[in-house]
């Protein structure tokens, strides 16, 4: 879910880490991202795909006896606390890049987390409408 959200929102990994279950409106289907860059808010919108993920991501959380309220952490270990940025770093390269068995070729640095930012759809989007000069 935590990758789901990087990619295909667009998410900082500090965002997603911090996410509580109140900011997450899924019959609007729009998250409230608090403090970001800068101190500011923002609403990010997101496609009736992954608010059916997040639904079945919090009634998993409850069938394991983790029911919160707003003020719980998206995720967390242990229910109080947000889960952390090192967390999700290490876990995106030690776990799931020696599974997509990626060829580096060397003095090129392989993908990072902060990567799957920049290649979600309306980073995409934004990049066609650059200007080119002749």
């Amino acid at each position: 879910m935590i990758f789901a959200l990087l990619a295909g929102l667009g998410l900082r990994v500090s965002e997603v880490a911090r996410l509580q279950w109140g900011d997450v409106d899924p019959e609007r289907e729009v998250l409230e991202i608090r403090n970001t860059k800068f101190g500011k808010d923002r609403l990010v919108p997101f496609c009736p795909k992954l608010a059916a993920r997040l639904r079945g991501c919090l009634a998993l959380r409850e069938t394991r006896g983790y029911a919160c309220a707003g003020a719980c952490f998206l995720f967390s270990w242990n229910g109080r606390d947000p889960i952390s940025t090192n967390s999700i770093r290490n876990t995106f390269r030690d776990d799931l890049l020696p599974q997509l068995a990626l060829d580096v070729p060397a003095g090129v640095f392989g993908p990072h987390v902060h990567g799957l930012r920049h290649s979600c759809a309306p980073s995409m989007g934004a990049i066609l409408w650059v200007k080119v000069p002749p």
